[in-house]
């Protein structure tokens, strides 16, 4: 494979993630909100760790293109390329919306004696 293909490919995979980044943030917003509420349903460990698991899972970029046909007909080392430029604009993305929602709440909680 070509210098300049490898190029392209981090080029599409980096355009492509700005396509998908809206749903991916809306996804990484929702589910950081829905680990916020199981504060008051689980105890103080179980919050944290649901926190960290939909930290972990959001921050997966193979998750938004699963069923993307442009990407299932790429070579296996194309698509390692391809999640280059991806998969930065994807956790880049998701990781400020989880972020913005969880430190806001863990800040919350720990301000007003929640804990």
């Amino acid at each position: 494979m070509t210098k300049q293909r490898r190029r392209e490919l981090i080029q599409i995979g980096h355009t492509d993630g700005l396509d998908k980044r809206g749903m991916a943030g809306l996804i990484a917003f929702i589910a950081a909100i829905a680990a916020c509420f199981t504060y008051f349903f689980l105890p103080l460990e179980g919050f944290y760790i649901t926190s960290i698991i939909v930290v972990a899972i959001v921050l997966l970029p193979h998750l938004y293109i699963i069923r993307d046909e442009e990407y299932q007909a790429l070579s296996k080392e194309e698509r390692k390329i391809y999640m280059r430029g991806f998969s930065y604009v994807i956790i880049n993305n998701n990781l400020k919306a989880v972020l913005v929602v969880l430190l806001a709440f863990w800040a919350y909680i720990y301000t007003f004696g929640a804990i």
